[in-house]
């Protein structure tokens, strides 16, 4: 190779290095803002689907601001609502490529395929759901009662594919009323998000994002007992109490007590704020076999 072609190889190898690193680096910081935006609508929706959740069923809320369950529950739900949105455009360009077709082969192609993406999600979300119950479900019938999701996915996956088909047909600078988000998903999935909050996630388990009530046994300082027995079926012989935690934070405990005065077996359960200083520990349900060595 001649020093002239040797010295053209060096300048073009020199040019490139400073693409590459340019592209990398801008690669690199659009991952970034990505996922800034992703951990940022995760924990809004997150604070929106708690706080609805604690508001609707136990009349409380918690406003802590950090609180890194809010980006666990919201990232739960934004993955569902990102397959009903996959879903439904899938639907939507499917019922696109047949347009031409008679109106009642649409209506049925339309439900076949509809019932074909909504079973195949279903059975996905639902086998997380077993496998994070560690398999302590026995029947379909207890996976559908236990997390009634399909409730949830049906008029998400329908509500997704109406916006999209509207955007796709309709021209929003001619539409003559001022409606607030026309063009974007925002809104949908805030709605979603409140009817979650209310109806679906207090059935899935707080090991996949959800409120699922969760038995715990709280260990009362038992120089603090005389207050506690203000909240928690304590003594001084037995400062200790079976409660079901629905949430907390940095400061507090929220949980499910039920009355010990009540001798009733449907007895109804009580939400109670237990402040964490009275308590100087916590037994959670879950047991581990020890490893051998």
């Amino acid at each position: 190779m001649s020093n002239k072609n040797k010295g053209m190889k060096v300048e073009t190898e020199k040019e490139s290095n400073p693409d590459q690193i340019a592209y990398y680096s801008n690669l690199g910081s659009n991952l970034g803002n990505v996922l800034v935006a992703l951990s940022g609508l995760s924990y809004a929706l997150g604070f929106i689907i708690v706080n609805v959740y604690l508001a609707t069923n136990y009349g409380i809320y918690n406003f802590e601001i950090f609180n890194a369950h809010y980006v666990y529950s919201g990232a739960s739900f934004l993955v569902l609502c990102i397959l009903a949105y996959i879903g439904a455009s899938f639907l939507h360009n499917k019922m696109e490529s047949i347009h031409e077709k008679p109106l009642f082969q649409r209506v049925v192609d339309f439900v076949i395929w509809f019932g074909f993406i909504h079973s195949m999600y279903l059975a996905s979300i639902l086998s997380v759901f077993v496998i994070a119950q560690n398999g302590e479900i026995n029947s379909f019938a207890d996976i559908f009662s236990d997390f009634p999701i399909a409730l949830w996915l049906t008029p998400a996956m329908l509500a997704f594919y109406a916006q999209i088909h509207f955007f796709k047909n309709r021209n929003w600078e001619k539409f003559p009323h001022n409606v607030p988000f026309p063009s974007s998903i925002l809104t949908n999935v805030i709605i979603l998000a409140a009817i979650y909050g209310i109806y679906f996630y207090s059935f899935l388990p707080p090991s996949l994002g959800g409120g699922l009530p969760t038995p715990i046994t709280l260990i009362v300082d038992k120089s603090k007992v005389e207050i506690a027995q203000q909240l928690l079926p304590v003594t001084l012989q037995n400062p200790s109490a079976t409660v079901y935690l629905i949430e907390q934070n940095s400061d507090s405990f929220y949980i499910l007590v039920d009355n010990q005065f009540d001798t009733n077996l449907d007895t109804l359960l009580y939400p109670v704020q237990v402040d964490k200083s009275l308590i100087v520990g916590v037994v959670y349900p879950k047991k581990i076999a020890p490893k051998k060595i």
